[in-house]
């Protein structure tokens, strides 16, 4: 099938161009009813990513309707509502049998990329192991949220505790989807941010918020969990001022290649913290996204801000590029 799709040629420089893709055994091609911005797509965007060479199809956090399938797909057919995360462990690797399906050594080699188009192409793994039937409960924008959410899921099933006080450094998009998620496992969640627009969002959720001024952390020591999710070296001092003892910090969102960071390795060992990184997701974390949206437990409306046409994509980008809104919508 023939589509119209954007192809990301350099920095900065989208192009709406025509593929041809069919589904072969076990893939399907879904017609792309929701796609959402990323901030993995906003890096790609302004400075380009490892793993994904220009010329690249850009986005990968979409939903939509099955309009073929290849041989062998016995349990969706032709019309029906799916959802999908953009990758699948292959089970058979040194880490995947380990349990560190996240750290699969062929994760990408299968992976759902392109979602700004008017079709894309879910490969035979991701077909198999994570793709789900949309429930009619749910909006096609918020079934793209699969993957992001997945990967909040994965971040925080480290954290076992109970009646946590918890900070959240960051107010973008995966800001959001930690605080509600942290709010729903029954956590006191705080929100700071730089950003005084972005803040307001959550106080209309009446999460307590805090605008990150110079010096602010003596005011709010301490916490027993923090996500940083600004990916800056002043996010990662902040938490380190402000973990109390026995506190877990997770550097949540992605630092770009050799950017080191300093801690205090006494107040590390002698308060009994720990500081972990986290990265994508596994099954289990896919499958319990899926429940968490299926079922309504989030409220995660406040999340998308504003729905355009897929020929309006470069402008969105300018926004996204300058911190307007969270999610924005693209509806091919």
């Amino acid at each position: 099938m023939k589509f119209f799709a954007y192809l990301l040629e350099d920095v900065e420089k989208l192009n709406l161009v025509e593929i041809e893709k069919e589904p072969k055994e076990g893939e399907i091609l879904v017609k792309v009813k929701s796609a959402l911005t990323c901030g993995t797509d906003t890096k790609m965007y302004k400075r380009g990513h490892p793993q994904f060479p220009f010329p690249s199809l850009f986005g990968h956090e979409a939903s939509g309707i099955v309009a073929e399938k290849g041989k062998g797909v016995g349990f969706l057919k032709e019309g029906d509502e799916v959802l999908f995360p953009i990758s699948s462990p292959c089970l058979k690797c040194e880490y995947c049998l380990k349990g560190l399906e996240n750290q699969c050594e062929n994760l990408f080699e299968e992976k759902v990329w392109g979602a700004f188009a008017e079709y894309i192409l879910i490969p035979k793994r991701i077909v198999k192991n994570s793709t789900f039937k949309k429930p009619k409960n749910i909006t096609f924008e918020e079934g793209a949220l699969l993957d992001p959410l997945a990967s909040v899921v994965f971040s925080q099933n480290i954290i076992k505790d109970l009646n946590l006080k918890v900070l959240i450094i960051g107010a973008g998009p995966m800001g959001f989807l930690h605080s509600v998620y942290s709010k729903y496992r029954g956590y006191d969640v705080y929100v700071c941010d730089i950003n005084k627009e972005r803040l307001k969002i959550y106080e209309e959720l009446n999460f307590k918020t805090i605008f990150s001024e110079k010096g602010w952390e003596k005011n709010y020591y301490p916490f027993d969990f923090i996500i940083e999710c600004s990916a800056t070296r002043n996010g990662f001092e902040s938490a380190m001022k402000l973990i109390g003892k026995g506190g877990k910090i997770c550097l949540f969102a992605g630092f770009q290649k050799n950017f080191y960071l300093k801690f205090d390795g006494a107040k590390l060992h002698y308060n009994q913290n720990l500081i972990y990184g986290s990265f994508h997701y596994d099954r289990k974390a896919v499958l319990e996204a899926y429940d968490l949206i299926s079922e309504g437990k989030l409220n995660l409306k406040k999340i998308f801000s504003g729905y355009h046409k897929l020929k309006e994509l470069p402008p969105v980008m300018e926004k996204v590029i300058k911190g307007e809104g969270l999610k924005f919508v693209i509806n091919p």
